[in-house]
């Protein structure tokens, strides 16, 4: 259930943000660098913590994807959230080929009518983290 998961995964998880989220991570707008810095901090998560899946979590309204994309990607709903569900699904990929054994989810929070991020899209079921 979304909004669940700060509470039911608490001290069970190691948080990376970078701009953009999955976007950031596969965008070839930005630096080689930030694709490089994801995998080494993930798979260094991985030996330190035993990660066993990835959850990725981006946002509609995201200034990256205009970034990376066109100013008018946020301004754009149909387009952004395709934009994001192409950006996690290469996300899946890369994860797969570099981590064949984690699993992964990716979910889309949107806004609601008043502004505020309350609706959650699963753009990639993984296994259920209760």
């Amino acid at each position: 259930m979304p909004g669940s998961h700060a509470i039911s995964l608490r001290g069970q998880y190691s948080q990376f943000t970078i701009a953009g989220g999955a976007v950031g991570i596969t965008a070839s707008f930005f630096p080689e660098a930030w694709r490089q810095t994801f995998w080494d901090n993930f798979a260094t998560t991985i030996k330190l913590h035993g990660i066993k899946n990835l959850v990725a979590v981006n946002h509609s309204n995201c200034g990256s994807g205009g970034i990376a994309f066109g100013e008018d990607v946020p301004n754009d709903p149909e387009r952004e959230l395709q934009i994001h569900i192409d950006s996690v699904a290469e996300l899946q990929r890369a994860l797969s080929f570099r981590h064949p054994e984690i699993g992964f989810q990716a979910w889309y929070l949107a806004r609601d009518s008043a502004g505020r991020f309350t609706e959650w899209t699963n753009l990639i079921a993984g296994l259920v983290i209760a």
